[in-house]
């Protein structure tokens, strides 16, 4: 609530009963010229600064201003590291080099607006530069050592099942596996969705090579960069109840091929159990290669991971050394081994009571509409308007979003989700973890009518500080130990605020150079997902929907109101939340959701007999119990999302369905999600399994 910009007026105008004409103030701001008073804020503070005096506070210094971009003579012990323009991806990269230089921080301490020097005091001193350090104080957990431990065996438990998939696939050999670990809840995810068809998540990076490189040399190079990072060896399977992640310790076949240089044929990285889902593709003439594709699934990367991946490519065709991050499969064993007491008692807190704010309606046991998100709106809107003394743009995009939503559900709170980086454990080197760290959380926010915008600002950037050291609990885990909703709920609206800046515009692989354009889709991971980046000026907002699920007159609707909102933040941070509500009503008009999108669906099975034989029952239930949905009172046509299945559930009783011979897929189980429907089509691919294999038979 301390104001920013001070305006001198001689009097303000009064309505007819002599109340304050707030509605004539916004005219007026809206008219008035605030440049003067813009500029003035960009204007380096004038009051003296105390220089650092203590070796923590002159190593805070130095790394702000490496980080920042600021001369260290702008930064005191009174300063404040977000004031400063840090954000959450700022201060991640302020935590690391503070370790590599001998300190030992938080990303949450440094965004709570604390000085310089509290947080020093709060910090401890380490050893530098040690990977295998310990180091414990002020309440900072030391570094687990299992992160650099070399690879552990793998446990006999899964003997069986990786001596069935190496009967198909002679890589999947016990001998040529260096670890096994959990796919992650987003990984799972992402795989699962991209099950549902139109190829989601297969993302094709096409990279044309001016000049062209020597073929021999960058095939040398990528195969090398398969090598380095393990992630780009993991193949994906179906045991018990999870999807795990096993990484390869020989290169895998078709991990880089060379093709003629007039092969334009489509990606085919598919995902099968047991096959990677990474593929370097050369287009040469036998001695240059001019273009350079790399085909991969997102459940393998990230940004900041795909960064590291080109980089090494250019410093492995240079024969230089390759980055030393950790691990992928050291970072998840890492975050299995956690206690996950204390993020299961946070998240419980903060969704104590809630529900998922749903712009479509769902229905019982429809975890996916199944529609890819093939529709994009783009909005933009000045920077500096969420630039802000109340939280971080990412925290005023927030807020945003959650005014929009509880306009248009007409409610006073509201949840949904955002994608997080996932890397603000006290680990160090987390920022150069070589694969997807990612994970989706809840957002959640109260809007109390009598509270100011400043103050939902404010809220949502104290429970983004608070959340950082928990962020590793799996959506999964937090919708099942966390919340009262059912285990199916996804987030209806994703947001993500991509500020993380590390992906260069172009990059450069021996001398050439060049951009990075992309080809692939969005899964049905929620009915919309919005990606928020900042640049120079503007920030870039892209709104991504399906047009079955959304009419135009609904996202014409959201896409105003969320630049209503955005570019009337610098007059309204200090007007109560009803009255932003009633000018964006005034605008924009209301919200209504069209009924007809969520009619649940028509009898799948379309009349067919639904008894299936005795030994179609038997699998099913074998299937269930496997997966823990089955219970004794339970009937065969109870339906699995009654009984906590969710998507990633379909895709696991897909993959143990065609391990036992019978290939039902994703789509097949979600459609069809009870018992007796499974098994009628148990009995239905085994019959047309018998009509194939006598249509080779001569009579």
């Amino acid at each position: 609530m301390v104001p920013t910009v001070w305006l001198a007026v001689e009097q303000m105008p009064r309505a007819a009963s002599g109340k304050l004409d707030r509605a004539a103030i916004r005219v007026w701001l809206k008219a008035k010229n605030l440049s003067s008073a813009k500029a003035a804020l960009n204007v380096r503070m004038t009051a003296p600064l105390t220089p650092p005096a203590a070796a923590g506070e002159r190593l805070l210094q130095s790394v702000w201003s490496a980080v920042l971009g600021l001369p260290q003579q702008d930064i005191g012990r009174e300063s404040s590291f977000m004031q400063l323009g840090g954000d959450s991806i700022l201060a991640m990269q302020v935590a690391s080099r503070c370790h590599k230089r001998g300190m030992q921080t938080t990303t949450a301490a440094l965004l709570r607006g604390q000085s310089l020097a509290a947080i020093a005091e709060s910090s401890c001193l380490i050893e530098p530069a040690g990977d295998a350090v310990a180091a414990s104080c002020n309440g900072i957990p030391s570094e687990d050592n299992r992160l650099v431990k070399p690879a552990a065996a793998i446990p006999s438990v899964f003997d069986s099942r990786l001596s069935q998939l190496g009967r198909s696939k002679a890589h999947f050999r016990r001998g040529n596996i260096e670890r096994i670990v959990p796919a992650t809840d987003l990984q799972a995810l992402m795989l699962a969705v991209g099950q549902l068809g139109d190829r989601a998540f297969h993302v094709e990076f096409k990279l044309e090579l001016r000049p062209s490189l020597e073929s021999a040399g960058l095939r040398r190079a990528c195969e090398q960069v398969v090598l380095h990072h393990p992630i780009l060896r993991s193949v994906y399977f179906q045991h018990g109840q999870a999807l795990s992640h096993a990484v390869l310790k020989a290169l895998p076949p078709d991990a880089v091929v060379e093709v003629e240089e007039r092969d334009d044929s489509p990606s085919t990285v598919t995902f099968e159990e047991g096959t990677t889902l990474a593929r370097f593709r050369l287009f040469s003439d036998g001695q240059l290669c001019h273009r350079l594709c790399l085909e991969i699934h997102h459940a393998l990367y990230d940004a900041l991971s795909l960064d590291l991946i080109f980089r090494d490519l250019d410093r492995a065709y240079a024969s230089k050394r390759l980055s030393d991050g950790l691990h992928f499969h050291s970072w998840v064993s890492h975050v299995e081994a956690l206690d996950r007491s204390p993020p299961r008692k946070y998240w419980r807190e903060v969704l104590e009571a809630s529900s998922m704010s749903d712009l479509v309606r769902p229905y019982a046991g429809a975890t996916r509409q199944g529609h890819p998100l093939d529709e994009r709106m783009q909005i933009r809107v000045p920077l500096q308007n969420l630039q802000t003394s109340c939280g971080t743009p990412s925290s005023v995009m927030k807020a945003a979003w959650a005014l929009l939503l509880s306009q248009a559900l007409e409610t006073k709170d509201v949840t949904f989700g955002e994608v997080s980086t996932n890397r603000y454990l006290p680990v160090p080197g987390l920022h150069e973890v070589r694969g997807p760290c990612l994970n989706l959380l809840p957002v959640r926010a109260r809007l109390d009518e009598g509270m100011t915008l400043a103050s939902l600002i404010t809220q949502v950037q104290d429970q983004s500080v608070a959340s950082l050291p928990h962020h590793h609990l799996g959506f999964r885990s937090i919708i099942k130990d966390c919340t009262a909703w059912p285990r199916w709920t996804r987030f209806s609206t994703l947001l993500t605020y991509q500020n993380h800046g590390s992906m260069s515009p172009s990059l450069r692989i021996g001398d050439s150079d060049f951009a990075l354009p992309s080809r692939g889709r969005l899964g049905d991971t929620a009915d919309i997902s919005l990606f928020a980046t900042p640049g120079s000026e503007d920030l870039e907002i892209e709104l991504y929907y399906s047009s079955r699920t959304f009419p135009s007159e609904q996202i014409s609707w959201i896409s105003r109101s969320l630049v209503t909102i955005l570019e009337g933040i610098p007059s309204s941070l200090a007007e109560n939340i009803s009255l932003v509500k009633d000018s964006l009503r005034q605008s924009v008009g209301s919200y209504v959701q069209d009924p007809s999108r969520s009619a649940p669906p028509p009898d799948l099975l379309g009349g067919h007999p639904r008894d299936p034989s005795a030994q179609a029952r038997e699998m099913v239930l074998e299937a269930w119990r496997e997966l823990e949905l089955f219970s004794q009172d339970q009937s065969e046509d109870c339906s699995m999302f009654s009984c906590g299945a969710d998507v990633v559930t379909a895709l696991l009783l897909s993959k143990y369905y065609l391990s036992r011979g019978y290939d039902l897929s994703t789509n097949d189980i979600i459609r069809h999600p009870t018992r007796s429907m499974q098994g009628y089509l148990v009995d239905l691919k085994e019959k047309r399994g018998l009509e194939t294999r006598l249509d080779g038979i001569k009579v």
